[in-house]
């Protein structure tokens, strides 16, 4: 058989897979951290607006004709 058709034996040194653990750590920490910035805004919009649906007043905005363009 060819010499070039032959996978090299690739064995990182510790050193190396110790570097991307820490990586992984760093990235997993900073995704962590953006996914919960990302719930508390969605949280905190959720909580300023209402469905448009619940308001009371449905029937009334309907009657009077409230919010049609002409």
């Amino acid at each position: 058989m060819a010499s070039y058709l032959t996978i090299p034996n690739f064995e990182p040194e510790k050193k190396d897979c110790f570097i991307m653990n820490r990586n992984k750590k760093i990235f997993l920490v900073l995704f962590i951290i953006f996914m919960l910035i990302i719930a508390w805004i969605g949280y905190d919009i959720s909580t300023r607006t209402t469905f448009p649906g619940s308001k009371g007043n449905l029937k009334e905005r309907i009657t009077t004709g409230e919010g049609t363009e002409k």
